[in-house]
């Protein structure tokens, strides 16, 4: 018996006979309009977030068999608090040329503006040491795109504990919070530093004890 794995990402429910799966399966004999019926059953409860498939294909039988794994950590949270996406981290501003203004830029054979005839570059002496730059002003709270309550992480953390690799519920919860700090979203109103603070010092074991069983 000949048996072939291939493994693909759509969105959840969304597949079409469009690349990857139908060029990809067609060759081997499938029914692809009917792979793509059943995709879109076996996936369809991550409606908008990507989502891994794997399709064993008897290549003598020209039958299959499917495997829908769960999307990252991440995009359930995402799901769950009906982001669109996560944030992209924090940044500074830039000043930006006002509108109608140019930089002045030296033209082929010409002196720069700050190095004309007859006029020396004014060298800083040690005693004059320019003054640093004043820090950048960063705004964290324009970061944050959401909070994440605990009780949708522990229900994330036991979605992927298999894949997370943990051994305990706890660990795996401690393992989401941290994709929050990435994805710039809160956990329980707090930095996901300190709740995971809180879960160290058991003040989540009530919750997670809950999801255990």
């Amino acid at each position: 018996m000949s048996k072939e794995r291939v493994s693909i990402i759509i969105e959840g429910g969304k597949a079409t006979p469009a690349p990857p799966i139908g060029p990809r399966f067609s060759p081997m004999g499938v029914n692809v309009p009917k792979l793509v019926q059943d995709i879109n059953a076996a996936s369809k409860s991550f409606d908008g977030v990507k989502v891994p498939v794997d399709v064993i294909v008897d290549t003598e039988k020209k039958t299959y068999t499917i495997e829908v794994g769960t999307p990252s950590a991440s995009q359930l949270i995402f799901k769950e608090l009906k982001l669109p996406k996560g944030g992209g981290g924090i940044s500074t501003k830039e000043v930006k040329p006002k509108a109608g203004e140019k930089k002045e830029e030296a033209k082929p054979g010409e002196a720069k503006p700050e190095e004309k005839k007859g006029e020396k570059k004014e060298e800083v002496k040690p005693a004059e040491e320019a003054a640093p730059a004043a820090p950048k002003v960063v705004d964290k709270s324009a970061a944050i795109v959401g909070n994440a309550p605990r009780e949708i992480i522990i229900k994330v953390a036991k979605l992927k504990m298999k894949d997370i690799g943990s051994r305990t519920l706890k660990t795996a919860v401690k393992t989401v919070i941290g994709t929050c700090l990435s994805s710039c979203i809160k956990v329980d109103d707090k930095d996901p530093r300190e709740a995971q603070k809180d879960v160290d010092a058991g003040l989540w074991d009530e919750d997670i004890k809950k999801h255990t069983k």
